[in-house]
């Protein structure tokens, strides 16, 4: 069993073998460990003053994860049309009074989009792996680079199985802190 360790966050563990999922019940949230900024340069303007393509977080989950195919981490967005969201937002502060909503379109790396699940959200599914250099399971979340002046992202997660029924499809959310993109 591989644990990795940090004194400014939980540890987390995992044997790194996948768990049969069990379309039975709702998934348990999200275990929500760390979530540590990325960037991707594009090979093309990798000069001076070239800025990234893209922005991301790397979200590390403590705990075993449904790795055969059949849960991912799910980013909850409110639907386009709410004037107050309150689910993921990005913005120039971290406090959620100032902050904007995101659509689907700006992940670029999701794997599934469900609109409108319960009514309020949309589902933006990513593919979550075992990262065995640090004993956790990972999801990788990217943005497209247009959110520069709103460096600030706080997101809402949850544990999607795609292929469940819709009332044991979606975990309860977990709201991370915000994180300076």
């Amino acid at each position: 069993m591989a644990t990795f360790t940090s004194p400014d966050w939980p540890a987390c563990s995992s044997s790194g073998e996948g768990q049969p999922a069990v379309a039975l019940a709702t998934p348990p949230p999200p275990p929500v460990v760390v979530s540590i900024t990325t960037t991707r340069y594009p090979a093309a303007n990798r000069g001076p003053g070239a800025g990234p393509s893209r922005w991301g977080l790397r979200v590390q989950l403590g705990g075993p994860w449904r790795a055969n195919g059949d849960e991912l981490l799910a980013v909850i967005l409110d639907r386009p049309s709410d004037p107050r969201p309150t689910a993921t937002l990005i913005g120039p502060e971290p406090l959620p009074s100032c902050c904007t909503g995101l659509a689907a379109r700006h992940f670029p790396r999701a794997v599934t989009v469900f609109p409108d699940i319960d009514g309020r959200h949309t589902v933006v599914g990513h593919d979550v792996t075992f990262d065995a250099a640090v004993g956790c399971w990972t999801a990788d979340i990217e943005l497209e680079a247009a959110f520069t002046y709103q460096p600030y992202l706080r997101l809402t997660l949850a544990g999607y199985r795609p292929d469940a029924g819709a009332d044991v499809a979606l975990s309860a959310f977990v709201t991370t802190d915000p994180v300076r993109l």
